[in-house]
């Protein structure tokens, strides 16, 4: 850990300087951009698939519900960790 870091809460290391944070949500951006074109993927999948007529609407639905609560679920897990942190200055998920 860097000399600038602290801990908050005992738990979640702060990165200390301005260009380790700008980095850490650089990090963040990156991992959580790709993880939602991945989650994206399976929903373009569906829709091609219902499109071709191999599954019906309800099971598109479905899939597009999934979705949804994955990209949430993404979201908070990247953004939401210390309490009202938004993307631009969460650290969360920095070293994923």
């Amino acid at each position: 850990m860097p000399a600038a870091c602290r801990l908050e809460y005992g738990t979640v290391p702060i990165v200390g300087t301005k260009a380790e944070r700008r980095a850490a949500r650089e990090r963040v951006s990156t991992y959580h951009q790709s993880q939602l074109a991945e989650l994206l993927s399976h929903v373009a999948a569906a829709i091609d698939r219902y499109r071709a007529g191999e599954i019906d609407a309800y099971a598109a639905d479905e899939t597009i519900h999934h979705y949804h609560r994955a990209a949430g679920n993404l979201w908070k897990f990247c953004f939401a960790r210390g309490g009202g942190r938004t993307p631009s200055s969460s650290p969360a998920c920095s070293t994923a």
